[in-house]
């Protein structure tokens, strides 16, 4: 298979990426191509003045409506959540409530449900995760998780400070 390819606009040869579909043009056509077509299209618009003021009359509209919709929004707002757990720790939504049903809807230290709030919505269990392995440890309210944070980043943190509770703390 041959790693070069003619530009059909301008005929030269140049080198293909090693994926991918076999491009039709070199780096300096496509770029000139593509602001070609940006300019023609800027240019059907421009023509159209009205399609383009009910097209953003008919969009702020819908998204007005939506934004009001406490249904649509919160699930949007779990989609969102899911996307990112499955982005960051390949962790899907049936998986987290899995999860989340196996640790009683509790959290893995305090065993306490997550009392922090954003607004009127109280806010899911973090997901507690090895940052060197990325292995998933369990789901954690948002105080456990950013105190095992903070103790995470200093060596033997968690060591000092059972030593230290105990030293003062006896009875």
């Amino acid at each position: 298979m041959s790693s070069q390819t003619e530009c059909t606009r301008c005929g030269v040869t140049f080198k293909k990426r090693p994926r991918g579909r076999i491009p039709k043009f070199c780096p300096p056509c496509k770029r000139e191509r593509n602001a070609e077509l940006s300019q023609a299209r800027r240019r059907e618009m421009s023509q159209d003045k009205d399609w383009v003021e009910n097209r953003r009359a008919r969009a702020h509209s819908y998204h007005k409506k939506k934004s009001q919709d406490d249904q649509w929004l919160e699930r949007r707002r779990a989609d969102d959540r899911d996307r990112q757990r499955y982005r960051k720790f390949e962790l899907g939504p049936d998986d987290y409530k899995r999860m989340l049903h196996e640790q009683h809807e509790v959290c893995a230290i305090c065993s306490q449900p997550e009392r922090v709030k954003r607004g009127s919505r109280v806010l899911s269990l973090a997901v507690d995760h090895d940052h060197v392995t990325g292995r998933i440890r369990g789901l954690l309210c948002q105080e456990c998780n950013r105190s095992l944070g903070s103790f995470e980043k200093h060596d033997g943190g968690l060591q000092s400070l059972v030593l230290y509770i105990n030293a003062h703390y006896r009875d």
